[in-house]
Parts: C-alpha cells; structure tokens; sequence
C-alpha cells in the first residue's frame, strides 16, 4: 500500500486481458461491511501494444486457455527472449 494522501492508500495490482479484479473499499480500518466494493475487467485498449511484454502475456493466456500448445510455445520463446534481451541492455527490471 501507498498513501497519496493523508488516509487515503492505494495498492496496484496487473490485471491481464480477461482477468477480473474485485474490490472493497473500506472508510476506517476495523469497519465490518465496505463502503464501496465492486469489480474490473481488464480489455484490451483500442490500441493492441504488440509487441511488448506485457502483450505477449496476455497472448499467452489465450493461447494456454484455448489449449494451442505450438502457438504458446513460441510465445513463451518470443517472451523469454526478449526479457534476456531486457535485461542484457537494461539490468534488472
């Protein structure tokens, strides 16, 4: 958790393409029931981010949920080679 403002935190979670996020905000610490709660999918932006590492797991979920062991088996070559690429150039991310 971070506090942005006095009292009020927030956490950051990834959510990929097809995930849910369910959430329950709560006024005070100790409080029984949330204030607000709700949830969030994650879809894919107008923009496809090809790509990226981000992009190739979110393709990889898809390719693992649909059971297509060739098509995720070079995503997860493509994936591995560029986070040694990533790292090579850039160090630890």
């Amino acid at each position: 958790k971070r506090q942005v403002y006095k009292g009020i935190f927030v956490r950051e979670k990834v959510v990929f393409e097809g995930e849910v996020l369910e959430y329950q905000i709560y006024r005070k610490r100790g409080d029984q029931a949330p204030a607000v709660s709700g949830s969030l999918e994650r879809r894919e932006p107008p923009v496809k981010q090809e790509g990226t590492r981000f992009a190739l797991l979110n393709q990889m979920g898809l390719s693992f949920d649909m059971k297509n062991e060739n098509t995720l088996r070079s995503q997860m070559e493509e994936y591995l080679t560029a986070d040694a690429v990533s790292q090579a150039l850039f160090g630890l991310l």
